[in-house]
């Protein structure tokens, strides 16, 4: 998967498709950006899509490519140092976990504090 992701061409190929509003681009689409002729852009999206970095639906006689979001995602933890690797999977965790609800003794703290306050009970 490195491999496949190491080409310049082929980096410039997976940011463009990322930047794409639609999140997908054809060969003609892709062909005007880089500069190459078609079959160099299409051999390099060939190996893009056997590494599993793309998608491609054919729709007619068209063929759009989209990123793996999976496969970004691991090339993405595999650069990331250990450290940091280990603080991201930590945020991710307490963002996944539900909000702690607080007990009884907590909600009737919090009503003394609200009746005592200079409003009242309202």
């Amino acid at each position: 998967m490195l491999k496949a992701f190491a080409d310049p061409a082929r980096l410039r190929l997976l940011s463009f498709i990322q930047s794409v509003p639609e999140g997908e681009a054809s060969v003609s689409d892709l062909t005007a950006l880089l500069g190459l002729s078609q079959p160099t852009v299409s051999h390099h999206l060939r190996i893009l899509t056997e590494a599993g970095l793309l998608e491609r639906e054919k729709r007619g006689v068209w063929a759009y490519n989209r990123l793996v979001p999976s496969a970004i995602a691991a090339i993405a933890d595999l650069l990331t140092p250990p450290r940091k690797r280990a603080t991201k999977k930590a945020r991710r965790a307490a963002l996944s976990r539900p909000a702690p609800v607080p007990g009884p003794h907590q909600w009737v703290g919090r009503r003394r504090t609200h009746l005592s306050s200079p409003l009242g009970a309202w």
